[in-house]
């Protein structure tokens, strides 16, 4: 992997026709940029064997847009990443299965929404150290992040109402929980939420 990284770095390097842009910089931006993908494959797969593939899209479709804006935990290396990242899909597709059997009532999914709706829009985004972003980018993620955050927790009471707890919607609950988990994982790891 690291030999096509840097082919493909050393070629968009050339490229451009400045040299403005450190080799470096192309090569994490490509390492990342596959990386990320071999990460959605395998969470595709997984949704293919245990769950559903729409269950592995839906997943992806919230997790990684409340992630980017919203921060949480960063693993120190892409393989920890990448390990990260298939557990914590793993345990949410297995916490939604057991928790949807247990038939709780509305209830207790909306107050679960609720309390991380909340927890999430006062400690968006978590600002990490090894990620430096200028002040615009973090009032830019804070404005996205209540945005999505808000209109998902709509959507979500707005179902549970119309068609009382299902798998789908509480799936889409414990995502965002897993979301509040990064945040509150990395403030306990001594990152500070952005004021």
């Amino acid at each position: 992997m690291d030999k096509l990284c840097n082919s493909i770095a050393i070629f968009l390097f050339n490229r451009q026709s400045k040299k403005n842009i450190p080799v470096e910089v192309y090569k994490y931006g490509v390492y990342l940029i596959i990386s990320s993908i071999g990460t959605a494959f395998f969470i595709i797969c997984m949704s293919c064997i245990f769950d559903s593939f729409f269950m592995g899209l839906l997943y992806l479709g919230i997790y990684i847009p409340l992630k980017v804006t919203c921060g949480g935990y960063h693993a120190k290396t892409i393989g920890r990443c990448f390990a990260v990242s298939l557990t914590n899909y793993f345990l949410v597709m297995l916490l939604t299965k057991l928790l949807s059997t247990i038939n709780l009532s509305i209830w207790i999914w909306l107050c679960i929404l609720v309390v991380n709706v909340i927890f999430i829009a006062i400690s968006a985004p978590v600002k990490n150290r090894k990620h430096n972003v200028g002040k615009s980018v973090i009032k830019k993620n804070k404005k996205y992040s209540l945005i999505m955050i808000n209109v998902l927790a709509i959507l979500l009471m707005i179902g549970y109402f119309i068609i009382e707890p299902t798998y789908f919607l509480n799936y889409i609950v414990i995502t965002i929980a897993s979301i509040a988990m990064g945040i509150l994982l990395t403030e306990k790891g001594g990152e500070k939420r952005v004021q």
